[in-house]
């Protein structure tokens, strides 16, 4: 991968706003058996064109913690091997760091809010570096397996195609509410995103 910033476009960089998914679609260029593909808003790409930034692709490519390839962004395979073989934590410390790993991911976990809600329960109220030993039960067990299969299960987010109609689908029950950011296309809808909440 080729990433260069000429002298005098940091300013540039800094205006731009922090990694987002979206900021990956936005910002990729993909080398494909015809050459270069485009991908994302026309203008979005200007701004990087103006300020001569370049970044070369192969099939897929790390990037920030993700793999960017020409069907989508998904999480990288290393770390979703890392955290399935992740074992039961024994603190409320050793957990919350499990959950924030879990949660960098957020995006491509459908229904994570739900699935995670029982283990958030084990370190609520709690400080922040706690120590205690956590007293698992089977619901708390099985949480925590589900947790990681669900990461396993991860979607893949296509990258916005210009002009194509979108969708926000809802779900709310009485302690969560998620959504989905989609995009129809030819043979059904693209997830863009989910978007978890408490």
């Amino acid at each position: 991968m080729t990433f260069r910033v000429p002298s005098g476009s940091l300013p540039t960089l800094k205006k731009l706003k922090p990694f987002a998914y979206l900021e990956i679609s936005i910002y990729v260029a993909l080398q494909t058996e015809t050459g270069p593909l485009f991908v994302g808003v026309e203008w979005k790409f200007g701004k990087w064109r103006d300020n001569s930034f370049v970044l070369v692709i192969g099939q897929h490519s790390k990037l920030r913690g993700f793999q960017v390839s020409l069907g989508g962004v998904s999480p990288l395979p290393d770390r979703v091997k890392a955290l399935t073989e992740y074992p039961l934590p024994k603190s409320v410390e050793e957990l919350r760091r499990f959950l924030a790993m879990i949660n960098f991911y957020h995006r491509f976990l459908k229904n994570a809010v739900g699935t995670q809600a029982c283990l958030h329960d084990l370190a609520k109220g709690r400080i922040k570096r706690d120590k205690t030993p956590i007293i698992w039960t089977d619901e708390t067990k099985e949480a925590f397996q589900a947790c990681k299969e669900l990461l396993k299960n991860a979607a893949m987010l296509a990258y916005p195609k210009h002009n194509t109609p979108l969708s926000l689908v809802t779900d709310a029950s009485e302690t969560v509410i998620g959504a989905v950011l989609q995009q129809h296309v030819e043979g059904g809808t693209e997830p863009l995103g989910f978007f978890p909440e408490n």
